[in-house]
């Protein structure tokens, strides 16, 4: 039925076209007009350009016409006059979008009317040109409008911040296509976008007009001065946002200009600015340049102060003056010296013994009081240092005291001073030295009266020689008195004892002596009256070790102190040294039931015995060994102990210089890991591990791949505890082979247990080889899960309807894609991974998949004629059938007419029932076979009959 159609549409046409044909063939009769081919060189929104071979001078009239549905004619509106002798024309007043057809038609002076070919064309859209954009209502927004777009399907906003050479979609609400205006948002502050709308469908399909837009900033406002010194300042503000610069500028207060004073990082909140005057007014402001805080910030005025004067201090000083010196005060144009009495509160000019200069460097301040504390200062008018308050406290000295004298005190530890009372005296200080008047200390007595004349000092140290001076503070007097001295009464050292004794050593303790020249420790045999040197310690010593004694003998001590307050011999004390002890008593190996000792030989022993304690030593048992002891033995190994038991060993001595020895080692036997621990029953992520129960408290579960070399913390399926026998361990890769230890924390048989015998879990194939990627027509992209460890990794397919015929690719072992090509197009294959060796080794899930056909892009004309065109075309593979289409308007696509039955294997097909100077669009239509679908569409114009 559809042949029958397109053969009755082409016949109606072919009518038509002859009947024009045969009229112009009638006027031709009585004129040599040739028409030349009517063709189209350009196009617009609202106009086309035509062009044509020139006429001959027979010609009356030209006419362009023009029809929207190839019927209906009527006179187009050109952009100038057409006459016989004009080739080409501008056609103006169309409609965008719109598919028209033109022709021309010639009247000659005869009368004749004749019409060229026809020429078809679609004007594309007539894009927006009034787009405009003005300021949102927000900081970062801006408002677009524009004539609503005609019949459009979409309309999208598109924006550009690189000047145009890359465009976004822009950000905003939904937008109807029939919108005149939209408001953007989500800009950024301070920069420059070019906007432009793209028009999808109706009159105004297309690019618009770009408009362009700079976003506003806000300045900063909140410069602040942190501190100012006397040529710096700091300044603080907050930190800008996606600037590019910031520079701090400045300016005399008095100026106009602008300068650069510091020019800290673009993301900076704070600067020093150095080098300023002092003295001196300055303005300050931040010059931010890009981002949302582009611009002048807020300007801040501040006043260097004036520079100190740190050298001014005191050289001399009498009961009744103060000289004073510092650095000359450049720029000053006068000085003056104040002083204060109330420390500081207030200020009187100070009389100096000469006139002060502004050049001046020193002064002496005179008629001051005796004993009397001053604060002095140098005030300074003019230049740099103006205002300088630098001061110096000085305290006058007194008229001292000089009839200071000391009588013998009630006690030996006392001393009686006595003096001339002071009347205007506000204090009276006693102090004291022991070294000789190096350093001074307040002495120890009762309250004491301003206006006394004596003082009972107490607390002395017998033996020791004082120095002693009171210290007068107020008054005429102020200051300190003569100096005397007293010696005090010695008192001897009676708390010597004994700290602890050893075989041939003792160790002695005593109160330190108080001002001693020498110290001796003094020793005899206790049936002997003759007493000899044992140490001589220094002379502040409290303690003291005597070596060289004889074991098991008895001895007296005491001290023998030369000066200071404890001269003399102190108290004796008796001592008797024990005897030898076996100190080389050690552990020489041990084991979870087993412990050897090793010890010296003890010379002159009648016995030896072991006891072991598993208390800390509050009680004791006789330790089994492995063999009995004898007295000259010097090694033993206990047995029949507990697996990590804690014991304290003894060994017993009789007799000899070792006798009673009683020396205590601590040792811990060892544990008894567990040494059943077995692996079995492998999946391909679990192995079950058992062993015996032991008494830990916890297990630690350890996996290695490298045959025990390298270890870590294995996963298991429960949580194990003290009673535990079993763990399943999880989380295994797939193909792999393993070791396991178990770790038991505490108990008998706490440490690592035996390394079980290698496992391997089962292999997992690869289950998702899949198609990754566009398909084409002779290449298919793959993609899978990349194995693991494998050792080889190979690619197979085949035609899917020929299982026979199997290729194969090798990849690297670590291939996760290939893209397989050479293949047939519109083909069935399948495929699939063979993996060799790792977690994955195994045929992989199988994947069959078609390759897209390759339509013919050869069609072409091989020849044409008034009323038919031959085609030719590369040959179709495996082809069911073909046919040619030609399109006709308002029709579509439709079979074309073709002189005869077109074989699947034909390269070639004559169309028939065409009209002649008529142009034509055709394409190939392939069903089934590598070259399935739409060929190339090609256009012919057919010849004039």
């Amino acid at each position: 039925m559809r042949k029958a159609s397109r053969k009755l549409s082409i016949w109606v046409l072919a009518i038509i076209c002859s009947f024009s044909a045969f009229q112009w063939a009638a006027a031709s009769d009585s004129s040599s007009i040739i028409l030349k081919n009517l063709t189209l060189t350009s196009k617009a929104a609202t106009s086309v350009s035509l062009k044509w071979g020139s006429l001959t001078s027979t010609a009356f009239e030209v006419d362009i016409q023009q029809s929207q549905d190839n019927t209906t004619w009527s006179s187009s509106v050109t952009a100038s006059e057409v006459t016989p002798s004009t080739t080409s024309a501008t056609v103006t007043g169309l409609e965008p979008s719109e598919q028209y057809y033109f022709r021309l038609l010639i009247t000659t002076k005869t009368g004749a009317i004749g019409v060229s070919n026809t020429v078809i064309t679609t004007l594309p859209g007539q894009a927006i040109t009034d787009l405009a954009v003005t300021a949102g209502s927000a900081l970062k927004t801006a408002v677009l409008t524009w004539t609503p777009a005609k019949n459009a399907s979409g309309v999208l906003v598109q924006y550009s911040d690189d000047n145009g050479k890359n465009w976004s979609k822009a950000s905003y609400g939904s937008l109807s296509p029939s919108a005149g205006t939209v408001t953007v948002n989500k800009l950024e502050a301070g920069k420059k976008y070019l906007f432009r709308l793209n028009v999808s469908g109706g009159k105004n399909a297309g690019i618009s007009n770009v408009v362009s837009y700079e976003t506003s900033t806000v300045t900063l406002d909140d410069l602040t001065v942190v501190n100012v010194g006397s040529n710096a300042v700091n300044l603080r503000w907050t930190a800008p946002v996606r600037a590019t610069s910031v520079k701090v500028q400045k300016k005399l207060s008095t100026s106009s200009t602008w300068s650069t004073a510091a020019s800290p990082s673009k993301t900076a909140s704070a600067a020093r600015v150095t080098g300023l005057t002092p003295n001196a007014t300055y303005q300050f402001r931040l010059l931010v340049t890009g981002g949302d805080n582009a611009g002048t910030s807020n300007v801040v005025e501040v006043t260097t102060s004036g520079l100190e004067l740190a050298s001014f201090e005191l050289t001399e000083k009498t009961s009744t003056t103060a000289t004073l010196k510092w650095s000359r005060v450049t720029g000053a144009t006068s000085l003056k010296i104040e002083q204060s009495v109330d420390g500081g509160a207030s200020w009187a000019t100070s009389e100096t013994e000469t006139v002060l200069k502004p050049t001046s460097t020193t002064a002496k301040v005179i008629h001051l009081e005796p004993g009397t504390a001053y604060k002095l200062r140098l005030v300074v008018v003019g230049g740099q240092y103006a205002n300088s308050t630098n001061v110096v406290s000085v305290t006058l000295p007194g008229l001292p005291v000089n009839d200071l004298a000391v009588a013998a005190g009630s006690s030996p530890n006392t001393a009686v001073l006595t003096w001339t009372p002071v009347e205007d005296a506000r204090q009276i200080l006693v102090q004291y030295s022991d070294d000789k008047g190096k350093s001074w200390t307040k002495a120890s007595y009762g309250s004491l009266a301003a206006d006394a004349g004596t003082v009972t000092v107490g607390k002395l140290v017998a033996g020791t020689e004082y120095w002693f001076r009171i210290n007068v503070v107020g008054g005429k007097k102020a200051g300190p008195s003569n100096v005397v001295t007293y010696e005090a009464s010695s008192v001897s050292l009676d708390d010597l004892e004994v700290v602890n004794v050893g075989s041939n050593v003792v160790n002695l303790r005593w109160t330190a002596p108080v001002g001693a020249k020498t110290i001796q420790v003094q020793k005899k045999l206790a049936k002997s009256s003759t007493w000899s040197t044992a140490a001589s310690p220094s002379k502040t010593a409290k303690t003291a070790r005597v070596t060289g004694l004889t074991p098991n003998t008895a001895y007296q001590f005491r001290l023998l102190v030369t000066g200071g307050a404890n001269a003399g011999t102190s108290n004796v004390v008796d001592v008797t040294t024990p005897g030898l002890e076996v100190s080389s008593f050690e552990v020489k190996e041990k084991t979870f039931s087993t412990v050897t000792l090793k010890w010296s030989k003890t010379t002159g022993a009648t016995s030896l015995s072991i006891e072991q304690s598993t208390d800390g030593g509050n009680t004791w048992t006789a330790s089994a060994t492995a063999g009995d002891l004898k007295p000259t033995a010097t090694t033993a190994t206990v047995v029949d102990l507990e697996p990590a038991t804690a014991y304290k060993f003894r060994l017993l001595v009789t007799g000899g210089q070792y006798a009673n020895s009683n020396n205590v080692i601590s040792v811990t036997t060892s544990a008894q890991p567990i040494q059943d621990l077995e692996a079995s029953n492998a999946t391909g992520s679990t192995v079950v591990l058992t062993w015996s129960a032991t008494n830990a408290t916890k297990y630690i579960v350890y996996q290695s791949t490298d045959g025990g070399k390298g270890w870590k913390t294995a996963k298991t399926s429960e949580t194990l505890g003290s009673g535990s026998t079993s763990a399943t361990v999880i989380g295994l890769s797939p193909g792999t082979t393993y070791v396991f230890r178990l770790y038991a924390n505490n108990g008998t048989n706490a440490g690592y247990s035996n390394t079980t015998d290698s496992i391997t879990t089962e292999s997992s194939p690869v289950d998702d080889l899949r198609v990754q990627g566009r398909i084409g027509p002779q290449s298919i992209p793959l993609k899978w899960t990349a194995p693991k460890n494998a050792t080889k990794v190979v690619l197979e397919y085949w035609p899917t309807d020929d299982p026979t015929s199997v290729k194969n690719t090798t990849l690297s072992k670590t291939a996760a894609s290939r893209t397989v090509s050479g293949l047939a197009p519109n083909t069935s294959y399948t495929f699939h991974l063979v993996v060799t060796g790792g977690g994955n080794a195994g045929i992989s899930n199988e994947l069959t998949v078609s390759t897209a056909a390759s339509p013919i892009t050869t069609f072409r004309a091989k020849s044409k004629k008034a009323t038919e065109i031959t085609f030719s075309w590369t040959k179709a593979i495996d082809a069911d059938a073909i046919t040619i289409q030609q399109y006709v308007a308002r029709v579509g696509w439709v079979d074309a007419t073709v002189e005869d039955i077109i074989d699947p294997n034909d390269t070639s097909a004559t169309v028939t029932g065409l009209s002649a100077d008529t142009t034509y669009e055709f394409r190939l239509i392939v069903d089934g076979g590598q070259n399935a679908g739409i060929s190339n569409t090609i256009e012919v114009t057919t010849s004039r009959s």
